[in-house]
């Protein structure tokens, strides 16, 4: 409880794409990392996550970003097209009877 990870998958698809985010985000910052710890830098500020993703855009996959960015987009889409459909609906029942 509270580790935030599943603990069962419902589907592994799911769990394979989940996998794949997560070593897109962390292997090129962790080897980055342990390279200039190895190295013998002290610059520990630099080394945040927040820091160094600003200092190292060639590493973030902004086509991910936009991925994730689009298929939200879907979702909401998704979700709210029933409603709009009603609404939709509503008005075309509202402008049949004021033509009566």
């Amino acid at each position: 409880m509270g580790s935030g990870f599943p603990r069962e998958w419902p589907d592994r698809k799911l769990a394979e794409e989940y996998n794949a985010h997560i070593r897109g985000i962390l292997e090129p910052y962790v080897k980055d990392v342990l390279d200039q710890l190895l190295a013998g830098s002290t610059d520990y500020a630099n080394l945040r996550p927040d820091i160094w993703r600003g200092s190292h855009g060639d590493a973030v996959r902004s086509y991910r970003t936009e991925e994730r960015r689009d298929r939200a987009d879907r979702k909401q889409l998704r979700r709210l097209r029933p409603v709009l459909d009603a609404y939709l609906h509503r008005g075309k029942q509202r402008a049949a009877t004021e033509s009566r």
